[in-house]
């Protein structure tokens, strides 16, 4: 079973792990949002392989997607 991130610590102060992010990490943020690969890479503009290279630790996934999904978490995790 997975683990959902959507219950980790949303408060600005505790953002921090967003930047030690795991690849399962990240898989399970999309799996939260119920997005797609393909739907996820729309949002983040980036290719649909990125998200694949992301999740599969192939390459890391750099700062600015990293910062980008932050917002649009933290923005999902507010309508909790």
């Amino acid at each position: 079973m997975k683990a959902s991130v959507l219950n980790w610590p949303t408060n600005s102060t505790n953002f921090a792990w967003i930047f030690n992010m795991t690849p399962e990490e990240f898989r399970n943020i999309r799996f939260d949002l119920g997005l797609s690969q393909e739907k996820m890479a729309e949002t983040l503009g980036v290719c649909r392989r990125s998200i694949q290279y992301y999740e599969s630790g192939e390459k890391p996934i750099p700062k600015p997607v990293k910062m980008l999904l932050l917002t649009i978490f933290s923005n999902h995790t507010k309508g909790d």
